[in-house]
């Protein structure tokens, strides 16, 4: 019978191999400050970015990687509500408001000590109904007695990664962790505090759900706090996309009680996410692009932009006008991982929003 993580002693005593990590460490660094520089260059101040739009955007990112695929004018209405900014009596959804209220919290409230009670709430406002889908679920507290476990895979053919510790275990095991928190704030290096915080995490899983969401969402909390660049970086969205490999990370880190292929996996996800970013934040916008992004209402498909546009050639659209946008991340896709499904429609990135705001 496998030995998991947690049955170990001094299980969170983690270990890694520093030499192996420090040169992508050190390539992090540098991406950071190169993009921090051509932010300033462009005369972006990274603290006063547009909040409604640095929030929507957060939120969208976060529910795609569950699945879910929310309204955006729904999603600003509730931000534009939370920020007192006019929302343009568009209607709420109960659902939409407690992610933004998390993601409000995390960001605002960012350096208020973060403890049992305010994991509670963040819990209680990502279900406000007290359901998981159709299932009732424990909500704003620790799970109960039915053992959790970690898997991937179709229904009856399931990969078990790891258990989870009995529910008996997780007040302790998660008093530990947060004192954990507390007291590696100043003692560890910032990228690494990040990966350790999910890694551990995600191994108590103390919610009957949510925990991967919440475990992303700490790790971003944790990012900012040690850069404000990282507000606007989708590290979560690139291991949604990577979701084997993750799996694989974390169960080769609980094998050898070695946090290091987590952290190391962690870590190309947040240069993936770096690398990809600083592109975006200078794009060369031409006249039919910058076209595109003035008629882009809320989410339009391809017709309806065609039609706005006054553009009846197909293939012209897409070659001057669509694709330049997307690969200078100015506007995004509706349903990314289907590019080609008749529900596809697009949208402006945070990017795209803000260079409107600046021409």
């Amino acid at each position: 019978m496998m030995q998991y993580l947690w049955q170990r002693p001094n299980w969170t005593n983690f270990r890694w191999q520093d030499e192996n990590l420090l040169a992508a460490i050190g390539r992090c660094r540098f991406l950071q400050g190169r993009l921090l520089g051509r932010l300033t260059g462009i005369g972006l101040s990274l603290e006063n970015n547009a909040q409604l739009e640095i929030i929507t955007e957060e939120a969208l990112k976060t529910a795609a990687i569950e699945g879910e695929n929310l309204s955006l004018k729904t999603v600003r209405s509730s931000v534009a509500g939370k920020l007192g900014l006019p929302s343009a009596g568009l209607s709420r959804d109960r659902h939409v408001d407690g992610l933004v209220e998390v993601l409000l919290d995390a960001t605002k409230n960012h350096d208020q000590p973060l403890g049992v009670k305010r994991l509670w709430s963040w819990h209680a406002a990502l279900f406000p109904t007290g359901y998981s889908g159709m299932h009732k679920i424990a909500v704003g507290k620790w799970r109960g007695e039915k053992p959790m476990q970690v898997v991937s895979g179709p229904v009856g053919r399931e990969t078990v990664h790891f258990e989870a510790p009995p529910f008996n275990r997780v007040a302790s095991e998660m008093k530990d962790f947060l004192k954990w928190f507390v007291n590696s704030r100043d003692a560890l290096e910032g990228l690494l505090r990040a990966a350790i915080t999910h890694f551990r995490f995600v191994t108590i899983h103390p919610f009957a759900d949510g925990n991967g969401r919440l475990g992303r969402l700490w790790q971003s909390l944790i990012l900012t706090r040690w850069n404000p660049l990282f507000a606007d970086i989708p590290v979560e969205s690139l291991v949604f996309e990577h979701q084997s490999e993750y799996y694989q990370a974390l169960q080769e880190s609980t094998n050898r009680t070695d946090s290091a292929p987590f952290i190391a996996f962690m870590l190309r996800m947040i240069l993936d996410a770096v690398t990809t970013t600083a592109p975006q934040v200078t794009p060369q916008v031409t006249p039919q692009v910058g076209e595109l992004l003035a008629t882009l209402d809320g989410e339009m498909s391809r017709e309806e932009l065609q039609v706005a546009l006054k553009l009846s050639d197909r293939k012209s659209f897409r070659e001057r006008y669509l694709k330049p946008a997307l690969a200078g991340g100015l506007i995004e896709m509706t349903v990314p991982d289907r590019p080609s499904s008749r529900l596809q429609k697009y949208r402006l990135t945070g990017f795209g929003r803000r260079w409107l705001e600046r021409r």
